[in-house]
């Protein structure tokens, strides 16, 4: 892969920032396009395609040649330990070398901005809240993002309009950035959903805003910390092998042989050693369980990367939104396009993950009639229940099954202990 000097052009209205790719042994073209009024904030280096690639090219196993300004700091880390963390959560991926012609070297620089993604759903509500509102650090936000990942153009307009109104009641400003770096996993072999790789394309647009420092807060969403909750592991032939526990600081492993495959890191980035267990012949495609390393790891002396937000569980994130005014109007958690009369369907995978953490909270007549479709979440309610200790797929429908057990365990019809199995251990 050859990842050519990147060019800007500028209208009246939009900023391009575009590269020419040779991948596959074809000429293709990455573009990210802002709003004109943002161009100030525009990177000249390579940085946000290198982040955007990595991915496609790690898993046609194409070597990386970077033809324009490229961070040290990224590209060391990037050579290697970058790699090695993907690798160990997405097995199907493999190391590939990377180089560029011209490596920046920089000194850290105080963060002139603090960026966020809002896209109005519960991750970032909690961010909202916490690095906003009322700030629980010295860190506030100063600029929310509304990223259009899988298209160049407007694809969700009444998701950014409904993220529109609620930024205009605090005069906060909100840049709108899009970018075609999908088609470079859907059409090009990458077997990765926009969720799984949102990191990366989130952490490209960071750096694509690097003209001026800035410090940028991912919010976390699928590696929640689940506080000290023991859960089984479980080998291809879904024998339970060894039981692992989480608490606030590191991962604790018992019977550690017997997992046949661990990915172990230790490094200056972090005082904690983060184990990845996974089977020899099995893996998902989520990176989740490796952002709190891959943060630092992604970070230069212009753009400081965060991870923010783990420190809840699925459930208790739910609940503190829940408590937030602005969520009750404003809150957009469906993976559905929203119809007529809703906002949120109240039946897909997430609806009915939160609408039954809300119920057994006594929280769900904080939302107004429209926000979500009651009616048709009633009707499948039961299913719902009686399905969610087999839905181990996905590591918070796990965590909110751990919570519904303690908090209302006469909904289930299973034993404390029997907690559905999950291949994939997330992070703190």
């Amino acid at each position: 892969m050859i990842i050519h000097s990147p060019i800007r052009v500028t209208d009246k209205k939009f900023t391009e920032y575009t590269a020419k790719i040779n991948f596959l042994k074809k000429d293709r073209t990455l573009v990210f396009r802002i709003d004109s009024r943002y161009d100030h904030l525009l990177t000249d280096l390579s940085d946000p395609f290198l982040i955007a690639l990595l991915l496609p090219a790690m898993r046609n196993g194409e070597g990386i040649e970077v033809r324009g300004k490229v961070s040290d700091k990224l590209l060391k880390n990037m050579q290697s330990t970058v790699q090695d963390a993907l690798c160990s959560v997405i097995l199907y991926l493999k190391k590939v070398p990377i180089t560029a012609t011209e490596v920046i070297t920089g000194s850290p620089a105080g963060s002139k901005n603090v960026l966020c993604g809002m896209s109005g759903g519960v991750d970032s509500f909690a961010s909202f809240e916490d690095y906003y509102l009322r700030p629980k650090t010295s860190t506030k936000i100063t600029h929310f993002l509304f990223n259009n990942q899988a298209n160049l153009y407007e694809s969700t307009p009444q998701k950014i309009d409904n993220v529109r109104k609620l930024l205009r009641k605090y005069n906060a400003p909100l840049i709108q950035t899009w970018s075609n770096s999908h088609m470079f996993r859907e059409q090009y072999g990458l077997k990765v959903s926009v969720d799984s790789s949102y990191a990366m394309d989130n952490v490209a647009i960071a750096h694509l805003l690097g003209g001026e420092s800035n410090t940028f807060l991912i919010s976390d969403g699928g590696s929640a910390n689940p506080r000290g909750t023991e859960s089984t592991f479980v080998d291809k032939n879904g024998k339970s092998k060894t039981v692992s526990k989480f608490n606030d600081k590191q991962i604790i492993l018992k019977n550690r042989a017997n997992f046949t495959r661990i990915f172990k890191h230790k490094a200056q980035f972090s005082s904690t050693n983060f184990l990845f267990p996974y089977l020899e012949n099995g893996g998902g495609n989520d990176i989740s369980p490796a952002l709190l390393t891959l943060m630092p790891l992604l970070s230069t002396p212009q753009v400081r990367c965060e991870l923010v937000g783990s420190e809840y569980t699925r459930p208790e994130k739910t609940i503190k939104v829940a408590d937030l005014p602005d969520a009750h109007s404003h809150l957009w958690y469906c993976y559905s396009s929203p119809g007529e009369k809703y906002v949120n369907c109240g039946t897909c995978r997430k609806c009915t993950r939160l609408l039954l953490t809300l119920e057994v909270a006594n929280k769900i007549h904080f939302f107004k009639s429209k926000m979500f479709d009651l009616e048709a979440w009633h009707r499948i309610r039961s299913a719902y229940i009686q399905e969610l200790p087999t839905r181990h797929t996905q590591h918070c429908d796990v965590v909110t099954c751990w919570w519904i057990q303690e908090n209302a365990p006469d909904l289930l019809e299973v034993e404390w202990g029997q907690q559905p199995q999950f291949p994939t251990l997330g992070l703190v």
